[in-house]
């Protein structure tokens, strides 16, 4: 309880899921953002930023290039899967 780094940390570990499905509905939530009518273009770039940082965080740590490479080789291979027959593997993110 005297180390806020360490509660924190054991926080973060406890409710911040970083595994593939996480990033993957991470990157559909950023990939889904459109700008609102009434939106500013300010808070459109808060809006991608925010997406951003949720990426960020469901990414462990040392987390490379590849492994970004190979998450989206992922992606695209579930996202061409026709609804229809697969749709248990396939997922929608709501746009935010």
């Amino acid at each position: 309880m005297g180390d806020p780094k360490a509660v924190w940390d054991a926080l973060s570990a406890h409710h911040e899921q970083k595994v593939p499905a996480t990033r993957f509905v991470s990157y559909e939530a950023l990939l889904s953002i459109q700008k609102r009518d009434d939106e500013s273009l300010m808070a459109l770039t808060t809006r991608v930023e925010n997406a951003l940082k949720a990426i960020q965080n469901a990414c462990p740590s040392g987390f490379t290039l590849e492994q970004l490479h190979s998450d989206l080789a992922c992606m695209a291979l579930i996202k061409a899967l026709p609804a229809k027959d697969y749709s248990s593997f396939r997922f929608r993110m709501p746009c935010p």
